[in-house]
């Protein structure tokens, strides 16, 4: 587990900044969403024991709906939403990667508008987040994804 306290990078926050920037653009926020850091903390010492996954603690959080996956797909993503977190904010994770931005894989279950689960995650959403639809804007997400190191 650990903290991320990120190498300072000016190039680097101006690009998350310039995305923060667009995303808010194009967004809407959620009322009565997200929790306190406090709280956060608090499910994520004890996750693996409530949820049996590993916690990540984000903040200004971006909840996207994303495209569902083909009925031919397999019957392996039965169970999951056309959901995802988007964040440029990681503050604690479990699994100790050395990133501060999040995309996670599509939602299993969502409670309380401030904890997100993942088959293999459960995200801790702290303070209030925002609703985007990746099909009405992908533009938005370009640089996001280049920042992540994915291609399109």
């Amino acid at each position: 587990m650990r903290d991320f306290k990120p190498e300072s990078s000016t190039d680097l926050e101006m690009k998350k900044e310039s995305i923060r920037s667009r995303w808010l653009e194009k967004s809407v926020l959620i009322k009565d969403s997200g929790m306190s850091l406090k709280d956060a903390e608090h499910i994520f010492d004890h996750s693996v024991e409530i949820y049996g996954k590993p916690a990540t603690i984000v903040k200004n959080w971006f909840l996207v709906h994303v495209d569902s996956p083909p009925a031919e797909a397999s019957p392996k993503y039965d169970d999951l939403k056309p959901f995802v977190i988007c964040s440029l904010d990681v503050l604690k994770d479990a699994k100790n990667t050395l990133s501060s931005t999040v995309r996670t894989s599509q939602m299993q279950l969502f409670f309380d508008k401030s904890i997100f689960v993942t088959r293999n995650t459960v995200y801790l959403l702290v303070g209030p987040g925002r609703r985007m639809n990746y099909g009405e804007s992908p533009e938005v997400f370009t640089s996001f994804f280049a920042l992540l190191g994915l291609q399109r």
